[in-house]
């Protein structure tokens, strides 16, 4: 019952926030809900570097009461209080499903290899020693930066305490908060779409995937924020603060996951930018709408074309770095590929740029892997002589 009490008061916190975005910039609580999650991941990354997450976690509360109290002075001096605005059929929803997490994942423990040594690990690591895990001395490995999520959980860990459980929820809740983004500005008079849209996407995640969102990867909550943030582009009501909303979104994605976030925000970017022009412009519509359309896709076309270009070169010319004079070391033969160092035209290349370049080159052996998996699974090839219970 604690453990419950106090995630509520973590969920209350990050709606206290929410009101404070929806009092001062008039965004929906769709919209603030997004916007809290992603003051709470930068709140705790800035308090990184100064030393503590706790800095992060007084800043946090301190902006939740700021934001409980302008509502309710606003509301006072307004003598309207707006509470169907704010307990929206998106919020209900949220709460609803954040409150039956607690229930469904109760006393659930971590159980996914790459929650093990990677995700969970990674907030357990931060939740210890009080620092980012971007050290070597973290079990996934130095030189990572694409912690947004795992900070996102952090804040109810720092809350409840080391709880397994509560990483699913939070997983959960942080995962609808993007699914939930394009009904945002939904109103109770249609609340039938919202509760509809909601199941279709609840029970199409487990038809794609055997956990649907009972799991810390970062590619479920990747997904739904940017599927979530392009929906929203589409309904969203015109307002100054868009702007800022969608670039919030754009850059969680990146900070979401390493490389696929990148690829991932400029899509979406993309995408804004052509629907605003070709539709809500109606540039196909004016005189000479498609030559500019069409001058528009030459354009991007042609630095799609020079960048691979550039890029193919790049990698013709990419060798493994090796000095005329090395220090004798003894590197286990598992963490070769990881050290391994990169030059072009006999430059050496950073580490950073380097350990980027190992990462990609094991992605992609992994993508091969999965795809020979998906083959064999898709011909009825057994995967394994023996179960994975015995291994």
């Amino acid at each position: 019952m604690e453990n419950i009490l106090m995630m509520m008061i973590a969920f209350g916190i990050l709606c206290g926030i929410a009101l404070l975005f929806k009092t001062f910039m008039k965004v929906n609580m769709g919209e603030g809900m997004m916007l809290s999650s992603g003051f709470i991941i930068l709140a705790l990354f800035l308090s990184s570097y100064a030393g503590s997450f706790y800095y992060g976690m007084y800043v946090i509360v301190f902006i939740a009461v700021i934001g409980v109290f302008s509502w309710l002075i606003k509301g006072i001096k307004n003598r309207k209080w707006d509470i169907k605005s704010i307990f929206s059929p998106v919020f209900m929803i949220l709460f609803i499903l954040f409150a039956g997490s607690l229930i469904i994942y109760h006393n659930d423990f971590i159980q996914h290899i790459d929650e093990f040594h990677e995700w969970a690990a990674a907030v357990k690591y931060m939740l210890v020693h009080d620092r980012m895990p971007t050290g070597p001395d973290f079990i996934g490995g130095g030189g990572q930066y694409g912690f947004a999520t795992s900070l996102f959980h952090l804040f109810f860990q720092k809350i409840t305490g080391y709880s397994e459980q509560n990483m699913y929820v939070s997983a959960a809740l942080l995962c609808w908060i993007g699914f939930m983004l394009p009904f945002s500005e939904h109103t109770w008079k249609e609340w039938k779409k919202v509760v509809i849209y909601t199941l279709i996407v609840y029970f199409g995640l487990y038809t794609l995937y055997t956990y649907g969102s009972k799991s810390l990867y970062v590619d479920i909550p990747l997904a739904a924020w940017s599927v979530g943030l392009a929906g929203w582009w589409i309904n969203r009501k015109k307002k100054k603060s868009n702007i800022l909303i969608l670039a919030s979104g754009l850059i969680l994605l990146h900070f979401f996951k390493q490389s696929s976030g990148f690829l991932m925000a400029v899509m979406v970017g993309i995408f804004a930018l052509l629907q605003a022009i070709i539709v809500e412009k109606g540039v196909l519509k004016k005189k000479n709408g498609v030559k500019h359309i069409c001058i528009l896709t030459g354009v991007l076309c042609g630095a799609i074309i020079l960048g691979s270009v550039l890029l193919l070169t790049a990698i013709i010319k990419l060798e493994p770095y090796e000095p005329e004079y090395v220090q004798e070391a003894v590197i286990e033969e598992d963490q070769q590929s990881n050290s391994q160092r990169w030059s072009i035209s006999g430059v050496r290349l950073p580490d950073r740029i380097s350990d980027t370049i190992n990462i990609v080159k094991l992605s992609k052996e992994k993508a091969s892997l999965s795809l020979g998996s998906f083959i064999k699974s898709f011909f009825g090839i057994p995967l394994s002589s023996k179960s994975n219970y015995n291994l």
